[in-house]
């Protein structure tokens, strides 16, 4: 049997990254950046189509982990509170935390709320950053 040649396997676009996909209207073997999933279609077809580019799915990175820094502080809460004195005093109302006597539950209840605080930053980071790139022209 004879063998087939490898062929090359960059972006006929850039040049640069390996080619992952093939357009469905030209037929350029495309990356991942110079290829639309939602129309199957390299940026080229598509800005010559008219160039409306489907907006990217949302990112689930930031979520997940906003929500692993969450789940973090709120057992540091709970561990704090059963560290601390029979009588002590927890309120909590989120994202503030009033401990009472106690040493070690007032430092939890610290970085539980930089948790939350650094949580709460990432996620409209996020948001902000898929809105710029979302609609910018």
């Amino acid at each position: 049997m004879d063998e087939e040649p490898v062929r090359d396997l960059t972006c006929d676009i850039c040049g640069e990254r390996r080619a992952a996909f093939i357009c469905s209207r030209c037929g350029r073997k495309v990356c991942h950046n110079c290829f639309d999933a939602s129309s199957w279609l390299c940026v080229k077809c598509l800005n010559e189509l008219g160039g409306a580019r489907a907006i990217r799915p949302l990112p689930t990175w930031p979520f997940a982990l906003a929500l692993i820094l969450m789940v973090v502080g709120s057992v540091l809460m709970v561990v704090g509170a059963l560290l601390s004195p029979p009588y002590s005093t927890i309120f909590v109302w989120p994202p503030l935390f009033i401990v009472g006597p106690s040493l070690t539950a007032l430092v939890l209840a610290v970085i539980a709320m930089a948790l939350f605080a650094i949580a709460i930053i990432l996620l409209v980071y996020a948001m902000i950053r898929y809105l710029v790139m979302a609609f910018a022209i």
